[in-house]
């Protein structure tokens, strides 16, 4: 006999913000825990079985904002953590893990822009995917990051980004 196992996860934004109008803001402050995971964990034990495990995270964090004048912020005394991880364990198994952004910030169709990430934490930001697959005959497991920390700014008059870190990322 054979069986099957299969587990998704899948996180579109774990925190979203968005704006917009004349003077568009977005203001995320933690100093606390930020926790955004998606995990997948499949087990076909069996002698000839097979196991599938996708985890995936859009955005950990995404701020958006468009308007005349338009500010994005994220303050981090904390601990940010975004985490894909994905597991199958089989006869044959296959793992994915994947990460779009950890963090997104995009300013658009604005006169001015400023985008700010500051890191002030003795903690950290930490994004990771991690994929294993543990087959008696044949494993597979894939993961990837599109990108930690994504900034944008655009403006017709002026844009500005900053990312600030004194803390780890």
């Amino acid at each position: 006999a054979s069986s099957y196992a299969n587990a998704v996860a899948d996180v579109t934004n774990g925190i979203s913000q968005s704006a917009s109008g004349a003077a568009a803001s977005v203001t995320l402050d933690n100093a606390n825990l930020i926790n955004v995971a998606a995990t997948a964990n499949a087990d076909a034990s069996s002698e000839s079985g097979s196991a599938y495990a996708a985890a995936n995270v859009d955005n950990g964090i995404d701020q958006s904002a468009n308007g005349t004048a338009v500010t994005i912020d994220l303050a981090n005394s904390g601990t940010i953590s975004v985490d894909a991880l994905a597991s199958a364990s089989a006869s044959s198994a296959y793992a994915d893990a994947g990460i779009g952004y950890g963090v997104n910030q995009n300013a658009f169709e604005a006169t001015t822009s400023t985008v700010s990430l500051t890191n002030s934490s003795p903690d950290s930001i930490d994004i990771s995917a991690a994929a294993s697959a543990y087959g008696g005959v044949y494993g597979s497991a894939s993961a990837a990051i599109n990108g930690g920390i994504n900034q944008i700014a655009s403006g017709t008059t002026s844009a500005a980004i900053d990312l600030g870190n004194t803390g780890s990322i």
